[in-house]
């Protein structure tokens, strides 16, 4: 079941500032840990999904 989350551009740029502060600490952390957030969040949906009533 294909689904899409809408992010309020208010969110968007919330993520930003916090991927370009990870950065600031260490070249490419910011990039990884969205990556990683992205990756938890599908998996977190899916089982949601697949446990529905």
């Amino acid at each position: 079941m294909p689904f899409k989350i809408k992010l309020e551009p208010e969110a968007v740029a919330d993520i930003q500032d916090a991927i370009d502060w990870y950065n600031e600490q260490q070249s490419g952390l910011g990039k990884n840990i969205i990556q990683k957030s992205s990756t938890y969040l599908n998996f977190k949906v899916q089982f949601c999904l697949s446990n529905a009533l």
